[in-house]
């Protein structure tokens, strides 16, 4: 079995077109399970070049190549997410770093596949390395059925705890994407409940820059009945230029392990 098949097959990354199988969370079998070695992961990417420009380490769990316009990273969020962002400018010339690609992986243990998995990445960031970098754009007109993209993608991968509901458009450049939690919510941490979870999308005209972010809202287990935001779980920019179907995966891949 050549190497492609074996990544194909193996899905380290843990994303599919259907909706999440709670199978897939692990808790079955009696194996124990072995944790991805991120810092080994990011040490092997950064040992490469891509088209002359070296990588480096900015920090354990994060590598750069470049570092103008132009200029690629990848990181590792706290929930086992893979971000690959590319640097481009607004329409003010400031430098922006465009979201390209988030994967998740798998959250039942993928120890030994590192080799495979820092593969992988540098296969796409070498893809995304011989493309244009992204640029703002003043004269966006589909915002909205960029809204509707994303909407229709959250609510076909969503887990069937949350309750879609359809986007709230606070203006014509700022959408909701609310999740509504069955039943009383999800416990969190810190003796809190997820009631909610919302994606919320700007476009700039000013800078041309597509902003997405996500939080929760949530609510004491104590017996109080107070809502409140809480931080943002990603923060992320996006170009006009860039495909509807591109931005609208890198969003949902947020949301797998949710």
């Amino acid at each position: 079995m050549n190497f492609k098949i074996w990544l194909e097959n193996s899905d380290i990354f843990g994303f599919e077109n259907k909706k999440y199988s709670e199978k897939s969370r692990g808790g079955g079998g009696d194996k124990p399970i072995k944790q991805i070695d991120i810092e080994r992961i990011t040490n092997s990417l950064s040992e490469n070049e891509i088209n002359l420009k070296p990588g480096f380490q900015q920090f354990s769990n994060e590598v750069h190549w470049g570092r103008g316009p132009g200029a690629l990273r990848i990181y590792f969020g706290t929930g086992l997410n893979v971000f690959i962002e590319r640097r481009g400018l607004d329409l003010n010339g400031d430098p922006v770093w465009f979201t390209k690609k988030i994967f998740q992986l798998k959250q039942d243990g993928n120890g030994s596949n590192e080799e495979a998995i820092s593969q992988e990445i540098l296969n796409q960031l070498k893809k995304i390395d011989k493309m244009e970098y992204n640029t703002g754009r003043n004269d966006f007109i589909d915002f909205e059925n960029l809204v509707s993209t994303v909407s229709n993608h959250i609510r076909s991968s969503s887990k069937n705890i949350f309750i879609f509901k359809q986007p709230k458009k606070v203006n014509e450049h700022h959408y909701i994407i609310r999740l509504d939690l069955r039943g009383f919510g999800l416990e969190a941490q810190g003796h809190q409940r997820v009631m909610e979870n919302l994606t919320e999308m700007h476009y700039n005209k000013d800078t041309g820059v597509i902003r997405i972010f996500n939080y929760n809202v949530e609510s004491s287990t104590g017996g109080g009945s107070e809502w409140a935001p809480k931080e943002q779980d990603v923060n992320l920019f996006f170009s006009p230029n860039q495909e509807p179907e591109e931005i609208a995966s890198a969003i949902t891949n947020t949301l797998h392990y949710y």
